[in-house]
């Protein structure tokens, strides 16, 4: 959080991050697959719980690892713009990672500031 405060005082009008899902199908803020250089070590995000990286992997700035939800309702009206890359790890579940994250934007009414991206071809092709 303190990078985007960060960012947005020295006039940065969007930011960007990843998101990959978790073992439970809930989409978190992380780079890649294994929580390796800036959370908590070699943890592969894809074979462990929300609940249980929140509660053992915290981001070395101390913060628990977050849900899109999470951090975009932390940073909503800091940015004009939110760019949110969807890493898809097992292409059998781009299609409901894609759709949640859709919906999750939607819910939080930031279907206008949002712009989303993969390398996934159907998440690419859902979005």
């Amino acid at each position: 959080m303190e990078a985007f405060l960060l960012a947005k005082t020295n006039g940065a009008d969007g930011i960007e991050f990843d998101i990959s899902q978790t073992k439970d199908k809930q989409n978190v803020v992380a780079h890649g697959q294994f929580l390796t250089e800036t959370v908590c070590g070699k943890y592969d995000v894809t074979k462990y719980t929300l609940e249980y990286l929140q509660k053992n992997c915290p981001i070395k700035n101390g913060e628990p690892l977050m849900t899109l939800g999470e951090m975009l309702a932390k940073v909503k009206g800091l940015f004009d713009y939110y760019f949110v890359e969807i890493k898809v790890y097992n292409p059998a579940d781009a299609e409901q990672q894609t759709l949640s994250a859709i919906k999750t934007v939607k819910k939080l009414g930031m279907s206008d500031n949002v712009i989303f991206t993969s390398y996934d071809k159907t998440a690419t092709y859902l979005l």
